[in-house]
């Protein structure tokens, strides 16, 4: 389980300021704004490596301060994986039918983060800031167009590396609608549908779901996890 909750975390974190090549030139405030509509559900087709076929649904309101990130498969787990996050109060990763292997049974699970685990960015578009610098010794061709994805016209920009290879980035309303950006996501994702409706029980652990830390076994199952 912590595992996952790291490479969920992963997916989700996007800092720029850590990606050859494009600069956050000033503070990081844009990392951490809220998106630009009060709320909308984007559903993703994300590329895993592994099974081109997932869909990741971001879900959100009040601008984002409670938001759901959803993949409808993950790699080695038969259910869905959701990461729900109500912004300054808590935030929880649930997984369905999660095998525990100590009792061999399947549960439908959740878990709180720590504070500590709690990833702080969205999935942001930051392409409009005007801090956003491009180092063309290492994208040697760059610009920025419009295009519409999922019915939005979406300010997309276009990147050549110096090695010939092509990457998208872009987003409307500071949403992120496409990222094939290698140095800022290992998986792309693109926006198949938009809409700004959204369900009322995206925020909630759904009923039925039991904390993984009651399940038998689990203070030496978290013993066993690597520390950070």
């Amino acid at each position: 389980m912590k595992k996952l909750i790291l490479v969920l975390s992963a997916v989700v974190l996007f800092m720029f300021s850590s990606c050859d090549g494009i600069i956050l030139n000033g503070g990081l405030e844009d990392l951490f704004a809220w998106y630009d509509t009060e709320a909308a559900t984007i559903v993703y087709e994300y590329n895993s490596g592994v099974d081109t076929t997932t869909n990741l649904t971001l879900a959100f309101d009040n601008k984002g301060k409670r938001e759901r990130i959803e993949f409808s498969s993950w790699d080695g787990f038969s259910g869905n994986v959701a990461f729900i996050s109500n912004k300054f109060d808590s935030t929880y990763i649930t997984l369905a039918h999660y095998y525990d292997p100590i009792g061999d049974t399947t549960y439908d699970v959740y878990y709180k983060l720590e504070n500590q685990d709690i990833p702080s960015a969205k999935l942001l578009y930051i392409g409009n800031t005007a801090q956003l610098v491009v180092d063309t010794t290492v994208y040697p061709t760059y610009s920025k167009i419009t295009d519409t994805i999922a019915g939005k016209p979406c300010q997309v920009m276009n990147f050549i590396d110096a090695d010939s290879n092509a990457w998208r980035y872009g987003g409307w309303k500071r949403i992120i609608f496409v990222c094939e950006l290698q140095e800022y996501l290992d998986y792309p994702i693109e926006a198949t549908s938009f809409s700004e409706e959204v369900d009322s029980n995206a925020f909630v652990i759904p009923e039925g779901y039991i904390d993984v830390t009651t399940m038998p076994g689990w203070d030496e199952l978290e013993a066993s996890f690597p520390k950070f």
